[in-house]
């Protein structure tokens, strides 16, 4: 959208979650203690101080990298061994972000909508005012009747966005199609190349597993090895090895 600076705040339910068992809340407590927090209530802290003193250390930990993660058992003196699936989750996704550059904050407290998340929960801010986030919930879908199934999602605060750019009258499109394919070893470059294409006016979509885009003439492979891209015309059965980013934009013009 052309935003130059959005702070971007990463939580995790599930490990949050398992230190407020360790230090003794029920289900009920925990949400109490959230939903204070972050509908505002000004006084929520200080009374959390006084009567929970021990969950000040929790609220207050914030960090910028995986090992903050790591490091949370000695921060708070606890033994969370039996959280390591969630740390190890949490680390995980935080390294991925940074392996695409992106920076972030480490907020383990900022988890609005705790009572439905379950993992990863994230939050985006420009100049101090949060206009999107989403996160993992497992346990959603279940809790309204539904299947037992794993679930994910985010939303954007439309109105808000709307306020902050610049509109502009979209381009009819007419270029084709492109579904790009990577792994987690070339994220960063399988973001970049589906970054250019979509500057040049292509529309680009992510290949995520299962059967796939159906309506794209052009298939993009991100490889680990030379050469560095493989494109596919599907139409025609015609695949072309391709070192750089600019070769694989002049064999599409061509």
């Amino acid at each position: 959208m052309g935003f130059e600076t959005v702070e971007f705040k990463l939580s995790h339910a599930g490990l949050t979650r398992g230190i407020l068992q360790k230090l003794g809340l029920d289900s009920e407590e925990q949400n109490l203690v959230f939903d204070s927090l972050l509908d505002g209530d000004a006084g929520a802290l200080i009374r959390i101080k006084e009567e929970r003193p021990e969950l000040v250390p929790l609220l207050a930990l914030q960090g910028k990298s995986s090992g903050f993660i790591k490091n949370l058992a000695s921060s708070l003196a606890l033994d969370l061994s039996e959280l390591k699936p969630q740390m190890d989750d949490f680390a995980y996704i935080a390294n991925a972000l940074r392996s695409l550059g992106y920076e972030y904050q480490i907020d383990v407290a900022s988890v609005r909508g705790f009572e439905y998340y379950t993992g990863m929960i994230f939050q985006l801010f420009i100049n101090g005012e949060k206009v999107g986030g989403g996160g993992r919930y497992d346990a959603l879908i279940p809790a309204m009747s539904g299947k037992n199934i794993p679930a994910s999602g985010f939303g954007l605060y439309l109105d808000l966005l709307m306020d902050l750019i610049e509109t502009k009258t979209p381009a009819k499109a007419t270029l084709p199609k492109i579904v790009v394919k990577m792994d987690a070893d070339v994220r960063k470059p399988g973001f970049a190349i589906a970054g250019l294409l979509r500057e040049a006016g292509y529309i680009v979509k992510l290949y995520l597993g299962g059967r796939g885009p159906v309506d794209t003439p052009w298939e993009l492979e991100v490889l680990k090895h030379a050469p560095r891209f493989l494109l596919t015309n599907t139409t025609r059965k015609m695949s072309y090895n391709l070192q750089t980013p600019q070769e694989v934009l002049e064999k599409l013009k061509s």
